[in-house]
């Protein structure tokens, strides 16, 4: 038994209408990204998808060490998933994209319903 769709919480209709609550965030500053997926010693890029990043602007600090300074970039992805008229967002862990002249590599997945948020750190 379903206790979740018995007691009215979790079901495909409370999930559609978190995702169209994600898709309404994620409107509001779109931003078209296309991934970059590796399998083996093959690269294919998928198909551009819609969606928000948000720059983690306090991890952007300065490391000093002998060989000098470097910094950190990081963002978050938030994508849709079990949206009634958008498809899902198509992201995973190891994943590449680049975004405001940097290349980002997903290193955490997060799924909650109606969304997926991805944290990418940049590279190099």
């Amino acid at each position: 038994m379903d206790v979740s769709a018995w007691a009215g919480i979790g079901g495909s209709r409370e999930i559609a209408d978190r995702a169209d609550a994600a898709w309404t965030r994620i409107s509001e500053k779109p931003t078209a990204i296309v991934i970059v997926r590796s399998s083996g010693k093959t690269k294919a890029a998928l198909a551009a998808q819609t969606v928000r990043l948000e720059y983690d602007y306090p991890s952007n600090y300065e490391s000093k060490g002998a060989a000098g300074a470097s910094s950190k970039q990081a963002v978050t992805v938030f994508g849709i998933v079990g949206h009634d008229t958008e498809a899902d967002t198509n992201i995973r862990r190891d994943d590449q994209f680049s975004a405001d002249g940097l290349l980002y590599r997903v290193v955490s997945i997060t799924r909650t319903q109606g969304e997926i948020q991805a944290k990418c750190e940049a590279l190099g």
